[in-house]
């Protein structure tokens, strides 16, 4: 985690069709909260969101602006989203 953006996790990738995608998310996005619940850590945010298996909510920022973002998975959102702890 960056000193200057703790708990927060940047997507670098999102995979058209995917989840994340249908969600709206995008490259350079900053993911605070996973279901109102700020992420403690990069390890977490990424344990969470693999077993997660009904629809959850996202506090992300782009450019400046906040947006609640939810994410329908239907498969393994990993796979589908590079997310690296920033």
């Amino acid at each position: 985690m960056d000193d200057a953006e703790p708990n927060c996790v940047l997507v670098t990738r999102v995979i058209p069709g995917s989840a994340a995608d249908d969600a709206g998310l995008k490259h350079g996005d900053r993911v605070y909260e996973l279901n109102r619940n700020q992420i403690a850590s990069s390890d977490d945010f990424y344990d969470q969101i693999t077993a997660e298996r009904t629809p959850f909510d996202l506090l992300i920022e782009r450019q400046g602006r906040l947006y609640r973002k939810q994410i329908r998975p239907g498969r393994l959102l990993a796979a589908e989203t590079d997310l690296v702890a920033e």
